[in-house]
């Protein structure tokens, strides 16, 4: 699972959506530290780079899975303080 996400993130996202908004740095905000420090904006980044691979087309497992998951973070972490500037990346999503 960890090889598919990262191929996700790189892929689709990395090489892709950020050209557009470039809110992480692709050579600091690795897949693995992103992971350590923020597991809410490496989810955000999934559903984002779901979404563009599903392009048009129905939303995937993947995509509505991530989006699930989100939505219930994000509830959470707008309701309490943030204490990690990838939360506020991830957000601006």
């Amino acid at each position: 699972m960890n090889i598919r996400i990262r191929v996700l993130i790189t892929i689709s996202f990395y090489h892709g959506c950020s050209t557009f908004l470039p809110i992480f740095d692709a050579n600091v905000d690795t897949y693995d530290s992103l992971r350590e420090r923020s597991p809410f904006a490496v989810t955000v980044i999934c559903m984002v780079a779901a979404k563009v691979r599903d392009g048009g087309g129905s939303a995937s497992e993947v995509y509505l899975k991530c989006l699930e998951e989100v939505q219930t973070i994000s509830c959470a972490t707008l309701f309490s303080p943030v204490s990690r500037q990838e939360a506020v990346q991830a957000m601006s999503k």
